[in-house]
C-alpha cells in the first residue's frame, strides 16, 4: 500500500512548480481524488484568480479532503486585487447553497463579507452596472444586506433597472425608509413598464398618510394599462368614498382623451361592473384605434353575453388583426359554436391570412363533424387551412373520442370530400377518417 502511494505522489512532486495555471485546472478535473487536492492546493499558492470557478467547483467536492484543499485556496484568493473576480463568480457561488455534499452556508458568509469590506465594497458598486442579470441580482442582495450605500440611493438604482427581478428587490427595500425618502422612489417605480412592478409600488405608495398627490396618484393609476394596478387604485379610492365612475366617464367622454386612457377607462368601467354605462362603451364601438376596438369588445362580453357574441361576430372582419384574434377567442369564452358554412363563409369573404387561422381556431370549438366539413372543404383549393395534416391527426386522436353523432347530410358531405381529399392527404389519414364514418350513426 505504501508503494501505491509513493507511486501516485510521483505525478506530481515538488519539483514540478513550473506547472501552469491551465494543467493546473485540469488536473483539478483529475479522476484520481489525490491529484485533485494537489492541484487545488498548488491553484491557491498561485494566487491566481482565474482559477476561482474551478476552486468553487472542487469546493463541492465528493472528497472531503479536496474540499477543504478548496476552501483554503479560495481563501488565499480573498485578496483585494482579486475582488472584481468574485462579483463576476456570485452566480457560481451562490450556487453552493443549493449544493448538497456538505454545507457551504460559512463560505458564503465568508465570501458576503469579503466583498462587503470598505476594502472591497467598491467592486459590488460596480457590479451593480454588470452585464449579467444574475451578478447585478447578487450584488444588490450584499449592497442591501450590509448597507455598502445609502438605502434611498441602492433602491433608487435598483428601480431604474432594467431588470424586473432587480426593481421589486428595490421596492421590497423601501418599506424601511420613511414616505418622505420612499416618495421619490416609488413614483419612478409608478413609471416602470412592468406591470407588476407598478402594482407593488402602488401598494405600498396608497399605505403613506393620505395627501392629495396620494389621491391624484390613485386617480391616474385607476386607468393604468394593467388591470391589477387598476383594482388596486379603484379599491383604495373606493375606501376613500371617491365616485371611480365619475372620472371613468370623463375619460371616456372626452374627446381628446389620450387612446391608452380611453382603453383602460372602458376596462376599468366593465371591472366594476357597471352595465349600465354599456352605452358609453358602446360610443367607440367604431374607434380608429384598434387598442379601443379590442377593449369595446372585452368590456362588452363581461357585461352583456348576448350583446357581445354579435359584436364579436361582426368583429372577425375587422381591419385590425389584433380585433380579430380577440374576437375569436371571446367567442369561444361566450360559447358560440359556429358551423362549418358560417366559417367558409368567413374565409371566402376576407382571406387573409389572420382570418383564415381564427377560423381555423373556431372551428376546434365547433361540433365534431362540423369541424371535419370545414377543414375537409377548405384545405382545397383555397388553402384556408394551415398544417391540415396536423388539424386532421388533433381531429382523429382528440375530436374523435366525441359520442356525437353525424346527420345524414353530414355522412354523405363528409364521404364525398373524403374522396376528393387525395391530392392533400394521405392513404393512412384517409383509412382512419373513412373508418370513423363507418363507426358512426347518421340519426
Amino acid at each position: 500500500m505504501t508503494h501505491f502511494w509513493d507511486t501516485v505522489k510521483g505525478f506530481v512532486t515538488q519539483s514540478d512548480v513550473v506547472i501552469g495555471l491551465p494543467h493546473l485546472i485540469e488536473l483539478a478535473e483529475d479522476p484520481s481524488g489525490y491529484k485533485r487536492e494537489n492541484a487545488v492546493r498548488r491553484l491557491g499558492m498561485l494566487g491566481d484568480p482565474a482559477a476561482l470557478d474551478s476552486l468553487l467547483r472542487r469546493a463541492n467536492d465528493w472528497v472531503p479532503q479536496v474540499r477543504l484543499a478548496a476552501l483554503h485556496a479560495i481563501r488565499q484568493l480573498m485578496v483585494p486585487t482579486n475582488a472584481n473576480a468574485f462579483v463576476s463568480s456570485l452566480p457560481e457561488i451562490f450556487h453552493l447553497e443549493q449544493c448538497g455534499r456538505a454545507s457551504h452556508r460559512a463560505l458564503i458568509e465568508e465570501i458576503s463579507n469579503f466583498l462587503a469590506d470598505p476594502n472591497n465594497s467598491s467592486s459590488i458598486l460596480l457590479g451593480l452596472e454588470a452585464a449579467e442579470p444574475r451578478v447585478r441580482r447578487l450584488c444588490y442582495d450584499i449592497a442591501f444586506t450590509y448597507r455598502i450605500a445609502q438605502l434611498e440611493d441602492l433602491a433608487g438604482r435598483a428601480v431604474r433597472d432594467h431588470d424586473v427581478v432587480v426593481q421589486r428587490r428595490g421596492i421590497s427595500r423601501l418599506k424601511n425608509l420613511d414616505s418622505q425618502q420612499s416618495r421619490a422612489v416609488l413614483t419612478e417605480a409608478l413609471r416602470s413598464p412592468t406591470a407588476g412592478v407598478r402594482e407593488a409600488a402602488l401598494r405600498i405608495y396608497l399605505k403613506m398618510p393620505s395627501e392629495d398627490v396620494t389621491v391624484h396618484t390613485a386617480y391616474r393609476c385607476a386607468l393604468d394599462s394593467s388591470n391589477a394596478v387598476r383594482g388596486v387604485a379603484m379599491g383604495w379610492l373606493r375606501d376613500q368614498g371617491a365616485d371611480v365612475s365619475a372620472v371613468l366617464l370623463e375619460t371616456v367622454r372626452q374627446a381628446d382623451s389620450p387612446a391608452r386612457k380611453v382603453r383602460a377607462g372602458i376596462l376599468a368601467i366593465a371591472e366594476i361592473h357597471r352595465k349600465d354605462l354599456l352605452s358609453e362603451i358602446l360610443h367607440h364601438l367604431e374607434s380608429d384605434y384598434p387598442s379601443i376596438r379590442a377593449a369595446v369588445l372585452a368590456a362588452t362580453a363581461r357585461l352583456d353575453a348576448d350583446h357581445a357574441r354579435d359584436l364579436c361576430e361582426k368583429a372577425l372582419e375587422d381591419s385590425s388583426p389584433g380585433v380579430v384574434r380577440l374576437a375569436s377567442k371571446l367567442l369561444t369564452k361566450l360559447g358560440v359554436r359556429f358551423e362549418a358554412r358560417r366559417l367558409i363563409e368567413l374565409v371566402r369573404k376576407d382571406s387573409r391570412e389572420v382570418v383564415r387561422r381564427a377560423a381555423t381556431y373556431l372551428s376546434r370549438h365547433s361540433n365534431k363533424w362540423e369541424r371535419l366539413v370545414y377543414l375537409l372543404r377548405m384545405a382545397e383549393p383555397l388553402g384556408a387551412v394551415v398544417s391540415i395534416n396536423n388539424e386532421l391527426s388533433d381531429w382523429n386522436r382528440s375530436f374523435n373520442r366525441s359520442a356525437v353523432e353525424p346527420t345524414s347530410e353530414q355522412l354523405a358531405e363528409l364521404r364525398s370530400l373524403i374522396d376528393e381529399s387525395e391530392p392533400f392527404t394521405s392513404a393512412k389519414e384517409r383509412s382512419e377518417l373513412s373508418f370513423a364514418l363507418t363507426q358512426a350513426r347518421a340519426r
